[in-house]
């Protein structure tokens, strides 16, 4: 019976490589979820008072070339794990302990839909424009002295069909409002201008009743709007920079931290930094990390180019096997011409006849 010699350069079958399929699907593992502790508390504070430093130091520099004062808002930026499924309209409003406008030099712009018997009425008879006449009444008793115009849905049709009329619109005011019941109409009445130029202010839905037509304002105009993007990143406004104080700016964050995590839940949180509107500099707040366990590294490290990517190898030889097939028909047709089952075409000699004279 012959003995088995066993070489010093062979491995013991024990030994074999392990599946590398199932080590490479463990790479992208998340080891810890976004949850605003300790950490990520100290560290929005310092990103706060560096951005508002430096801020504040571009607004000295520049000085005279300013035509107006700096007007920077401070944003969180979420970087997401997963691309949502469809974009959605309609924002998620979040509630912030310092408002986002200013009572004093904010505007605010509303629109409400038009009255029922206003619209039996003809041109020359007074109307009583009921749900202007409702919100302006209760923004007045509020104290809400920002509440500067509001328009109703026939009169934004009419007048402000052009593109430059609606341009000067957005720019006249901060933020804009709508009510809930015509909301669906709002592309078509304000077109591009708000969809793509003037994004921010794409106005945010409140309800208005006869009974309440003021309340639900007053809460929206607490809030900041958290959209659902079409894409990996999304911004949330949380203040003036030369309006709110640092304290202020930092509780505004952290509420919206709180706020966004419940909300992006479905897509996942990859990364947060806090930047500003006028500046290029994004500070991170938090980083998701990848787990990574040291078999999973040695695993990857000596595996190779076709382990690594399966579906591109798959691939590469389904376009090889057809290259392949098509050389071999290729072949066998020129085989098949020179046996003479497939004749060549002679060309057909004309024949020369002689005129006799």
């Amino acid at each position: 019976m012959k003995k088995k010699v066993v070489k010093p350069n062979d491995k013991p079958e024990s030994a074999s490589k392990p599946d590398v399929s199932e080590k490479i699907a463990t790479k992208n593992a998340l080891s810890t979820d976004f949850e605003v502790n300790k950490s990520v508390r100290s560290k929005v504070k310092e990103a706060t008072k560096a951005l508002k430093l430096y801020l504040e130091k571009k607004a000295k520099a520049d000085g005279e070339n300013m035509l107006f004062g700096d007007e920077s808002s401070m944003v969180v930026q979420f970087s997401l794990s997963k691309i949502p499924e469809r974009e959605r309209q309609k924002p998620v409003m979040i509630e912030l302990p310092h408002p986002l406008f200013d009572k004093t030099e904010s505007s605010v712009c509303v629109f409400v839909k038009d009255d029922k018997e206003d619209k039996q009425k003809k041109n020359h008879q007074v109307k009583r424009k009921l749900w202007k006449n409702l919100v302006l009444d209760g923004a007045e008793a509020e104290g809400l002295t920002h509440v500067k115009k509001v328009i109703a849905l026939e009169k934004l049709k009419k007048e402000f069909k052009q593109y430059e009329a609606k341009r000067n619109l957005a720019e006249q005011h901060d933020c804009f409002l709508c009510d809930k019941s015509i909301i669906e109409v709002m592309p078509a009445c304000l077109g591009k201008v708000f969809m793509k130029q003037f994004k921010s202010k794409w106005p945010a839905p409140v309800k208005i009743t006869k009974e309440d037509a003021i309340s639900d304002i007053k809460r929206v105009l607490n809030c900041t709007p958290l959209r659902i993007p079409s894409g990996p990143c999304v911004g949330v406004r949380v203040g003036k920079t030369n309006k709110l104080s640092e304290e202020a700016l930092t509780e505004n964050i952290l509420a919206v931290l709180n706020e966004a995590k419940s909300h992006l839940a479905d897509t996942g949180i990859k990364s947060v930094h806090v930047t500003a509107t006028s500046c290029g500099i994004a500070l991170p707040v938090f980083e998701q990390a990848v787990q990574m366990g040291r078999e999973v590294r040695a695993t990857l490290k000596g595996a190779t180019w076709k382990e690594r990517n399966p579906e591109k190898e798959s691939e590469k030889a389904e376009k090889e096997e057809k290259e392949s097939s098509e050389e071999e028909a290729e072949k066998v047709k020129v085989a098949e011409k020179k046996k003479g089952k497939l004749p060549l075409l002679k060309k057909k000699k004309k024949k020369i006849v002689a005129v006799k004279k």
